[in-house]
């Protein structure tokens, strides 16, 4: 029986044990709101005040992807693809939209353990002209976004990205906090990582702009590891840093406090994703606010 209460309000959190009665833990957001979660591919981690997620994500969404269009414009045949399929679109009746959603969901195989379903990575994203899209926004206070197109190196972004609010002091965004690059996106396993710390370094260090930086100064990095929301056991914060620091080439030395180079690294429940960056701490952590700070106090100082 239910114990007498004053508020029968409270009934509907009683988890139904009568000894030494216990209330149900209130807030939607449970033990593990990146359960649904499907790793694979780049994302954007974005942190945001309370309750303003969806907002936040569409105002991040416009912002990468008029710097995605500057940076990495489109190429004049998805151009064209892009303009033929909204015209097609226009001109297309709604039964014939219907029908072909309708034949999509009988055709369509629901995702593997690992895969992605609709959102997966390819260049799909260039040819409907959508480069990023809303992937999950059940954390608090944070949220996620999937790139759907693959041509787009999505830590040289965000850094340019961050590299223009120090500048102009824009900020783009009313509601963000960062917005943090995951060029490679896994299961949170230490085995993964191994795997994805290898791939993403690699790829760091055999692109152009690497290769054009002066080899014989010392360089340094750093681990920037930030655990959210559940704690995951399997994964033990030196086991992490001592699989990315073998995975790093030889001359570079760690310095925690001004890096050229930082591994970072996010570990969201069963999900983590890894990039390599660019002066991170010069960049205030990709913080937005304290960017746009930054510069105000530059501005007042030349004034």
């Amino acid at each position: 029986p239910l114990p007498a209460m004053g508020n029968k309000g409270r009934k509907r959190f009683y988890d139904g044990k009568s000894k030494g009665f216990r209330y149900k833990k209130k807030g939607k957001w449970g033990a593990n709101p990146m359960a649904n979660v499907q790793p694979g591919g780049p994302m954007l981690l974005i942190t945001c005040d309370d309750k303003k997620e969806k907002r936040s994500a569409e105002e991040v969404i416009s912002w990468m992807t008029s710097v995605a269009d500057d940076l990495y414009p489109l190429s004049k045949e998805e151009s064209t693809t892009t303009e033929s399929t909204s015209c097609s679109k226009k001109t297309s009746s709604i039964a014939d939209e219907l029908e072909a959603e309708l034949k999509e969901l009988r055709d369509e195989k629901p995702p593997m353990r690992g895969e992605t379903g609709k959102n997966k990575v390819t260049n799909q994203g260039a040819k409907t002209g959508n480069r990023f899209v809303i992937d999950h926004m059940d954390g608090k206070a944070m949220a996620l976004v999937r790139c759907l197109d693959n041509s787009i190196p999505l830590s040289q972004l965000v850094t340019q990205a961050m590299r223009r609010v120090r500048e102009t002091g824009k900020k783009h965004t009313r509601f963000t906090h960062r917005v943090l690059p995951m060029e490679d996106t896994f299961f949170s396993k230490l085995e993964h990582l191994k795997e994805s710390a290898k791939k993403v370094t690699q790829t760091f260090f055999s692109s152009a702009s690497e290769q054009k930086i002066d080899k014989k100064t010392p360089s340094t990095f750093e681990v920037f590891l930030k655990s959210r929301c559940a704690k995951n056991k399997k994964m033990d914060r030196m086991d992490v840093i001592n699989a990315i620091v073998d995975e790093m080439p030889k001359g570079y030395s760690v310095d925690l406090t001004a890096p050229e180079i930082s591994v970072v690294v996010n570990i969201i429940g069963r999900l983590t994703g890894i990039s390599v960056v660019r002066d991170f701490k010069k960049l205030e952590e990709f913080n937005v606010r304290r960017l746009v700070d930054k510069s105000e106090e530059k501005s007042s100082v030349a004034k």
